[in-house]
């Protein structure tokens, strides 16, 4: 399973693993909501950053996986 969901070079999540686990923390955030639409324990914020590394198979070949 791990190997299905995870990306084999970097271990991350892969991208449908990742937006299954997203849709799935959005929906639980609307589900105890308030009056008002908001969560009980109050708004909830968040955020996502993505990088990308160019040539990352370079990397790794110049320093390593490790490093990488």
């Amino acid at each position: 399973q791990r190997q299905v969901q995870s990306d084999a070079l970097t271990g991350l999540a892969n991208r449908r693993h990742f937006m299954a686990r997203l849709e799935a923390a959005l929906d639980g955030a609307s589900s105890d909501a308030d009056a008002t639409g908001e969560p009980a324990d109050g708004p909830r914020r968040g955020g996502l950053l993505l990088v990308r590394l160019t040539d990352l198979e370079g990397l790794n070949a110049r320093l390593g996986h490790a490093v990488v």
